[in-house]
């Protein structure tokens, strides 16, 4: 997993039925590496957002929940998806997307939202 800039472990994401594995978030990317080190999902924010979520899903299983968010003025549509504390949010950008359709760091095709739960 490259391009870690900055990422430190930062949670110990342990679905009941899937191995525990430690999620790494970053600047750019997202990853998940199992207890020996191998990478189990590698996730750059610039690529497609649908496609994370499938990843997703191949790894963690079927998600808890899914919701939609409706774009405003300033926020583009988006579409959510939860594993529990690990949440995918790809955006759908209209106006925004420039021409090109270039990927953009101030543009990015999804984000990604990881709860610590202590206890």
């Amino acid at each position: 997993m490259q391009n870690f800039t900055g990422s430190d472990p930062i949670s110990t994401f342990v679905p009941e039925e899937h191995t525990a594995g430690t999620v790494l978030l970053g600047a750019e990317t997202t990853g998940v590496v199992n207890e020996n080190g191998t990478v189990l999902l590698s996730l750059h924010y610039s690529e497609n957002g649908d496609e994370a979520v499938r990843a997703a899903i191949d790894l963690l299983g079927e998600p808890e929940a899914t919701h939609h968010e409706d774009g405003s003025n300033h926020y583009p549509e988006m579409n959510g998806t939860s594993w529990g504390g690990f949440d995918i949010v790809v955006n759908r950008y209209r106006s925004e997307r420039t021409s090109t359709d270039e990927a953009s760091p101030y543009l990015p095709e999804f984000s990604v939202q990881a709860t610590i739960q202590r206890g």
